[in-house]
């Protein structure tokens, strides 16, 4: 424990130095500032010359904070994480920061975040190691508490959290004065960044330049009991177009089938809307509960001349968003709803107010209390908003001074949390344990494993080890390499290997020639990128599997494989006679699994499973641009065969083939207009291929003018999108020539050439 001394405050700080106190590598401790009971706060950190005040770095975990005063610093105030390196022990499978607590703090005039912790990416950033670059990943953070902090006067956001994956809690907190620099990204109350679980509660969130929660985490996340005032309200106020929401949520991590709810929070006076959700990956949303009034875009809505109405400035979802409201209030006026004491920060609900008993009981989120900890639901029904009635009677709360949500005010005994009643809550960081409580004894017991916590005295079955069949730990394939057995050789012939980490591949630097085998090793990743593979007409580089099926992709990136400038290749899932496809494509966030681009020609794919791409499984084309490279005359794509692959669930096309406007399209280059006309195709066979489950068509083909086959596919439950013109089993797109036959299941002509034949 780091305890400040009796009977003196503990100052730390200088302008000429980049931090003020900073722990790295360290675990189990503790920072207070309770060593005098007459300073709220016994220890300061007043500046720093260019990093932030308090900073908690390396591999460190197992720590709590508090009563700590900090002011002053160049950068953030909190910055508690570690960014991934070239060294495995930074990356996520590697290491966990848990059993983190920072409360009772006070963090002001910062020039970027009050609390800035974890990394900003996670899902993943590239860097180069020994020559490769890979993709890594940052470690999570998981049972997390920020509570009881005050937050005021912060450059960038008020608290930042990020990577916290499992069991994260913010409540409590006063953040006001936030995201004063006004860097765009940077300006929220509270910023739930990617990777982000758990809940946010019982915040006071007031007078911001941004957004008062902002939102782009996991799914599983509830926001309730806050009160959001007067966000972005002083944010460029004569233009309407700088928009500032109460609440704003986005896709950035979201999992499928996880949802974000928005329950009996206060939001009063944002500048543009209450609430405004673009999270279209999410599920069955819920919007409960709510006091929204007096948002700033009402007006403007009602008289812009365009779809939106002066009613959407409460809520602003996007169309596809999938969500259920009910039971919220809304109103222009601040006087309707009848608040307490606006004067002074007091958004309780006057007895007579409309929003009392209004509200759907919501005890089922386990919201039993309201911002004030007093009981809910008080008289026939939850009240709408961050408060429960305040009643003549006195102040419903809990009474027990031991319990987690003792409240000194009450008057009335209400539900209390405490260490013995069989739940998780308060600062917990498990069932009854850690936090106030005592500490928790759960992990996993096996000595031998990659995540062995050697306090643990019950095992909570999360061990990772060198037998489950899984990769994980620091293993650099299944159950092998690392701390495990090291791994049999690959044996496939190899010329060059792309381990399983690297992401990003350039074969005029590798000094990859044609003939040559790249064998990509079995495993996960999330992305490959290659760039400048370039065989001869003669000797075709092979990119092959090796050791095992090869899965690329995570539905967090826009490709999976991307080829660009490269020619005379073959990409091949054969490199397992036990595997069909050899190579899988297993997703994307925005674009195409499979991805043949920037004059890539003569090539050859086969025996590839290809699924769940957000647009197309396969999209081959290089769309002209002004600098006329790539237009028609200046490249040809062709020599192309794609065949003996399985294509299904694409949110696009099943194959997406030369570009769509055969006659040109108009553009402006060097502002000027001008039409620009796309690459021909020729000499292309795309043959024996099963196309299942696509959103728009099955396979669209354009631009092939000359020697076009495409025969023995297999196309089925195409269009399920329902999409307009992109509702066909194949289409021959403008610009095709050449022969169509055997086994599809619906062919439609459009704008081909008169000269394309059909058989059978």
């Amino acid at each position: 424990m780091f305890l400040s001394t009796a009977a003196v405050k503990v100052e730390i700080g200088n302008d000429n130095f980049y931090y003020g106190l900073n722990f790295v590598n360290c675990t189990y401790f503790k920072v207070t500032g309770t060593g005098d009971s007459n300073l709220e706060y016994g220890i300061e950190l007043t500046g720093t010359g260019s990093g932030s005040a308090f900073g908690i770095s390396g591999t460190s975990s197992d720590f709590e904070i508090e009563y700590v005063e900090i002011s002053g610093s160049d950068f953030a105030g909190i910055f508690c994480k570690n960014d991934p390196n070239c060294t495995p022990s930074t990356w996520r499978e590697n290491f966990v920061m848990k059993n983190v607590s920072i409360h009772n703090t006070y963090i002001h005039h910062t020039e970027g975040e009050g609390m800035y912790i974890g990394y900003s990416f996670y899902t993943g950033r590239e860097i180069t190691c020994n020559g490769e670059t890979i993709l890594v990943y940052p470690h999570n953070i998981e049972n997390l508490r920020i509570f009881d902090n005050i937050v005021d006067s912060t450059g960038w956001d008020g608290i930042q959290v990020g990577c916290g994956t499992d069991d994260i809690q913010i409540f409590n907190n006063k953040i006001t004065h936030y995201g004063l620099a006004k860097v765009g990204g940077q300006t929220s109350g509270i910023q739930i960044g990617g990777g982000t679980t758990g809940l946010c509660y019982n915040n006071f969130i007031k007078d911001g330049m941004g957004n008062g929660i902002a939102i782009f985490g996991l799914g599983g996340n509830i926001l309730y009991n806050n009160v959001i005032v007067n966000a972005g309200r002083n944010y460029y106020p004569n233009d309407p177009n700088q928009r500032v929401y109460g609440i704003f949520c986005n896709d950035v991590s979201t999992l499928e089938g996880k949802g974000f709810d928005f329950i009996n929070n206060t939001i009063v006076s944002p500048k543009t809307d209450g609430i405004r959700t673009y999270s279209t990956r999410s599920t069955n949303n819920k919007i409960y509960n709510n006091i929204i009034v007096n948002p700033g875009a009402y007006k403007i809505y009602e008289n812009d001349n365009t779809s939106a109405v002066g009613s959407d400035a409460y809520i602003y979802a996007w169309d596809e968003v999938d969500f259920v409201m009910s039971n919220n209030y809304f109103d222009t006026s601040l006087t309707n709803v009848q608040f307490a004491d606006i004067a002074n920060d007091d958004y309780a609900l006057l007895p007579t107010s409309p929003a009392i008993d209004g509200g759907l009981n919501v005890d089922i989120f386990g919201i039993l209390t309201d911002f004030r900890d007093s009981a809910r639901a008080y008289g026939t029904a939850y009240d709408i908003g961050a408060y429960e009635t305040a009643t003549t009677l006195g102040v419903t709360g809990c009474t027990d001074a031991t319990a987690h949500n003792y409240n000194a005010k009450a008057t009335i005994s209400g539900t209390c949390l405490t260490c013995f009643d069989g739940l998780k809550n308060g600062d917990e960081m498990g069932i009854d344990c850690g936090g106030k409580c005592s500490p928790c004894a759960n992990g996993c017991t096996d000595s031998n494993a990659h995540n062995y916590n050697a306090t643990a005295t019950t095992d909570d079955g999360t061990c990772e080890t060198c037998s489950d069949g899984i990769q994980n730990g620091d293993e650099t394939r299944i159950d092998c390499g690392g701390s495990c057995a090291p791994c049999a050789a690959l044996n496939c012939g190899c010329d060059f290997v792309l381990g399983n980490k690297v992401v990003r591949a350039n074969g005029a630097t590798m000094g990859v020639q044609g003939g040559d085998r790249v064998c990509i090793e079995a495993g996960k990743r999330p992305y490959l990128r290659l760039e400048n593979f370039v065989g001869d007409s003669l000797n075709y580089i092979t990119f092959i599997n090796c050791g095992g099926q090869a899965v690329i992709g995570n539905n967090f990136y826009k490709f999976d494989i991307q080829f660009e400038n490269s020619k005379y290749f073959k990409l091949t899932g054969t490199g397992d006679a036990n595997i069909n496809y050899g190579i899988k494509l297993d997703g994307t966030l925005t674009d195409s699994d499979l991805v043949l681009t920037n004059k890539s020609t003569d090539f050859e794919i086969e025996k590839i499973e290809i699924a769940n791409a957000d647009f197309a499984g396969i999209m081959c084309k290089t769309d002209p641009q002004c600098d006329l490279s790539t237009n028609r005359g200046n490249f040809l794509m062709q020599n192309v065969k794609i065949h003996d692959n399985y294509i299904h669930h694409t949110g696009g096309e099943g194959l997406y083939i030369g570009h769509s406007f055969y006659t040109g399209f108009r553009t402006t280059c060097n502002g000027q207009t001008d039409t620009l006309y796309p690459h021909d195709i020729k000499n292309i066979e795309i043959y024996n291929n099963i196309i299942d489950h696509t959103g728009w068509d099955g396979m669209q083909v354009g631009c092939a003018v000359e020697n076009c086959k495409i025969y023995n596919n297999r196309i089925t439950n195409f269009a399920t999108a329902n999409e307009i013109y992109q509702n066909v089993g194949l289409v021959i797109g403008g610009g095709t020539s050449g022969d169509c036959y055997n086994k599809f299941y619906s062919i439609r002509q459009r704008f081909g050439h008169q000269s394309f034949r059909y058989r059978q």
